[in-house]
């Protein structure tokens, strides 16, 4: 049997459609799955390991950790972030490298406050210590 992604089973990049599947499956909900290995590999897995096993099993605690945050976040910010977006208009992040390249929205201050909002948001989830550190 070919194993599926959650994106294969509908579930979208953020966790706006994972209160859906969680509410079908019960308990333990997926993070609290995520959670459960997570603290498996930085509790008996590193306590008992060392050298490049200690390692890759504190990168893959990492990993579930910034997947768990993800799956909590806000969608409103990706949402914010596609509006924005369109007020600049342009359809995607693409679109705004090739408007700064050009020089089109070098100058715009909603690109500035575009920015921001979008790399404090991403921090939030890849590396939240750095956002509570400024």
């Amino acid at each position: 049997m070919e194993s599926k992604t959650l994106a294969d089973n509908g579930v979208g990049s953020s966790g706006g459609d994972l209160a859906a599947a969680d509410d079908f499956y019960d308990r333990p909900t997926v993070i609290e799955l995520l959670g459960a290995v997570r603290e498996f590999l930085t509790g008996p897995v590193m306590a008992e390991t060392s050298g490049s096993t200690r390692f890759h099993a504190r990168v893959a605690a990492n990993v579930l950790a910034i997947v768990e945050r993800q799956l909590a976040a806000d969608p409103e910010a990706i949402d914010d972030f596609h509006a924005a977006l369109s007020e600049l208009g342009v359809t995607d992040a693409a679109g705004l490298v090739d408007g700064i390249r050009d020089g089109t929205l070098a100058d715009d201050a909603r690109v500035h406050a575009l920015l921001t909002a979008s790399v404090e948001a991403k921090l939030r989830v890849d590396n939240p210590t750095l956002i509570e550190k400024s």
